[in-house]
């Protein structure tokens, strides 16, 4: 007892031993027994495996294959969730709007552009409308492959320009007499409220008009032809004229007593960037406010297209450019 009190400290040292000793045999012992808790008897081995049914692994084979596999969209942003839109009227079939095959909610435009560019996919306006207060609608902003929320990532000018109609300007001409050189002729035009309108003009040979619209029919040549008349040959009076405004058509024929359609035609635009209309004859310029200066030139009209040439921002040389016979957007 004495030498406990002596040697405290090799006293503790010891008995701390003798415990860890004791408590790993303790470990030691349920470590060797903690298998046998969980033993189960070892079901008797088959001496003999059975065959395989060859229908039996044809069928595992199909249903196997016909599992269905999740697509992968490799454009989709991780962590990123893909939204669906389902329409009243179609409750079965979500628009998927990260889905580049898919059908498109508001066709022309992409779904995954009204997405990547946060706009109101769910209204039905989205089109038209024009987040960026550029002039420019959401749809002109997609044809173009500018940027709908940046006024200063916007399309042409000319995109704003159609070409709405053409409008024909009547005129009819007719031969009255020929006598020494000098032709009288008759203009017949329509007034704005429909009523008839005749002018007549006496026209020397190679002289242009003076009356009617100044500079612009010639008589170039006169002769006499015979023609049928009431079942009859008769002897007429036949001139050639040129019309200077319209220089393709050739010469008109004019054969004495018969009226002989001559109209000609104007170009019918909207400008919806600042909601102007012109009209404007072939050859003729009108200007835009917008871009300030802008003027463009009516170079050719048809039924189906009009040919206009302006010269660019910035540019010394003039461009054509075609403009296909269509109507504005409602609303503009």
């Amino acid at each position: 007892m004495n030498w406990i009190q002596k040697n405290y400290e090799r006293a503790l040292l010891v008995f701390s031993a003798v415990l860890a000793l004791l408590g790993s045999g303790w470990i030691i012992f349920k470590a060797s027994s903690f298998g046998s808790r969980f033993m189960t008897e070892e079901p008797a081995l088959r001496e003999k495996l059975e065959p395989l049914s060859v229908d039996a692994i044809t069928e595992a084979s199909r249903r196997v294959s016909a599992v269905p596999q999740w697509p992968i969209n490799l454009d989709m942003p991780l962590f990123s969730s893909t939204p669906f839109v389902v329409m009243n009227d179609k409750p079965s079939e979500p628009f998927r709007m990260r889905d580049a095959e898919g059908d498109k909610l508001r066709s022309p435009v992409t779904n995954i552009w009204l997405v990547d560019n946060d706009l109101d996919y769910t209204a039905i306006d989205v089109l038209e409308q024009d987040p960026d207060r550029d002039g420019y609608t959401n749809l002109d902003e997609f044809e173009a492959g500018t940027d709908p929320n940046s006024s200063l990532s916007k399309p042409g000018w000319e995109t704003k320009l159609y070409y709405v109609e053409r409008v024909e300007v009547p005129l009819t001409i007719k031969l009255n007499s020929f006598d020494n050189g000098t032709c009288s002729v008759a203009f017949i035009t329509q007034g704005a409220d429909g009523a008839e309108q005749r002018r007549n003009e006496f026209l020397k040979i190679g002289t242009p008009s003076a009356r009617f619209e100044p500079g612009r029919f010639t008589i170039t040549e006169v002769k006499t032809e015979t023609v049928q008349r009431f079942g009859s040959p008769t002897q007429v009076a036949v001139a050639l004229m040129t019309d200077a405004k319209n220089p393709r058509a050739g010469k008109i024929r004019l054969e004495q007593g018969s009226l002989v359609p001559n109209p000609s035609y104007t170009a019918k635009f909207s400008y919806t960037l600042t909601a102007e209309t012109f009209e404007t004859k072939e050859g003729e310029d009108f200007e835009l406010r917008q871009p300030a200066g802008m003027t463009i030139t009516v170079e050719e009209i048809s039924a189906e297209q009009a040919v206009i040439s302006y010269v660019p921002e910035n540019a010394s040389e003039p461009v054509k450019q075609v403009k296909k016979l269509s109507s504005p957007p409602k609303g503009q």
